[in-house]
């Protein structure tokens, strides 16, 4: 007996979409945050995440980690009628669907605030949303790293819209840099 193959395709997806991993994060000590996100996210190592805790405040994160992550056979018992097979004499049939997604480490940056980036100590949390962070939370990180100093800028930042800069007062003593 054969199945309208189209329709079967389509009642997994279904699946997929009603059993997908949910996007969140957690962090025990406030400093290193684990995620799970899903692949069209567009995450990456290196990249950018900003996090809403429970209590309210925005983190910025950097990636340090990726993961394939499974959850194997989530069995789904679907009628005749949503297989399109109502002429075969089958009742219901079970669908097992492999769930792929992606898991992750981060380390928090800081805490977002209106003034720029907050470096203090955040407080672990659980059951964090997360999505990939603006071209302006990582240029509130960078203006908050320069302070006032005089900065070069060396180019741009790979994960992001925004310039790498270098602080004037981060160089130590008889440092030279030539360039055009």
């Amino acid at each position: 007996m054969t199945f309208d193959g189209s329709r079967q395709e389509q009642v997994r997806a279904e699946i997929l979409e009603h059993f997908s991993p949910v996007i969140r994060a957690w962090s025990v000590n406030g400093r290193d945050v684990v995620f799970v996100g899903g692949f069209d996210m567009g995450i990456e190592i290196g990249g950018f995440l900003s996090i809403e805790t429970p209590a309210g405040d925005r983190l910025l994160v950097q990636v340090r980690d990726l993961r394939l992550a499974v959850r194997e056979s989530v069995q789904v018992e679907v009628g005749a009628n949503e297989l399109g097979a109502e002429d075969t004499g089958i009742r219901s049939a079970q669908i097992g669907v492999a769930m792929r997604y992606v898991e992750g480490d981060a380390a928090v940056l800081g805490v977002l605030r209106a003034s720029g980036v907050d470096r203090a100590p955040t407080q672990g949390f659980s059951d964090g949303t997360l999505e990939l962070a603006t071209d302006a939370e990582i240029g509130a990180l960078v203006t908050s790293q320069l302070g006032s100093s005089t900065s070069l800028t060396v180019g741009r930042l790979s994960r992001a819209n925004i310039d790498a800069q270098l602080k004037a007062a981060g160089f130590a003593r008889h440092t030279f840099m030539c360039g055009q």
